[in-house]
């Protein structure tokens, strides 16, 4: 996936964002 060093938490809200983004 990413390289980018990100917390798990910061992580899950990215994937969060980027699906609600998706389905609106």
């Amino acid at each position: 996936m990413w390289k980018y060093e990100l917390s798990p938490d910061l992580l899950y809200l990215a994937v969060v964002y980027i699906e609600l983004d998706c389905v609106a």
